[in-house]
């Protein structure tokens, strides 16, 4: 009986704050990503620079799938959770391996989209 509440908690590693955070600064560094792509475009600065923007954009793309999905990379890869009493270890081996499982597939899919982001900047006046 008492595995059921474990069950629920094993969809998250992440509490509300590290969530609130973790959009706020996603968000506000795809602000500032795109302010520098567009300077980057408007200036005619060399294309190649353009690609100086890929770890910003990976960056704060995880941190906005992080907090969609409530499930920290870092906590993942530590086998641990943040559930808002401070970090601990997650006690079942397989909730563990589900979490550290989703946070590959979601640093896979923040640089995927960064690399297709970052190549539509690059890709951006090029042409003209």
């Amino acid at each position: 009986m008492m595995l059921a509440p474990l069950q629920h908690l094993a969809l998250v590693n992440l509490c509300r704050k590290g969530r609130r955070s973790r959009l706020l600064l996603g968000l506000s560094g795809l602000a500032a990503t795109l302010a520098a792509a567009t300077y980057l475009i408007l200036a005619d600065v060399d294309p190649l620079w353009r690609w100086a923007l890929l770890l910003p954009v990976f960056g704060s793309l995880l941190c906005i799938l992080e907090a969609w999905t409530s499930t920290c990379v870092v906590l993942a890869a530590l086998g641990a959770w943040d559930l808002g009493c401070g970090m601990q270890r997650i006690p079942d081996p397989g909730l563990e391996s589900t979490l550290r499982w989703r946070a590959w597939k979601l640093v896979a899919v923040a640089f995927t989209l960064s690399l297709v982001l970052t190549g539509l900047v690059y890709a951006c006046g090029c042409c003209g």
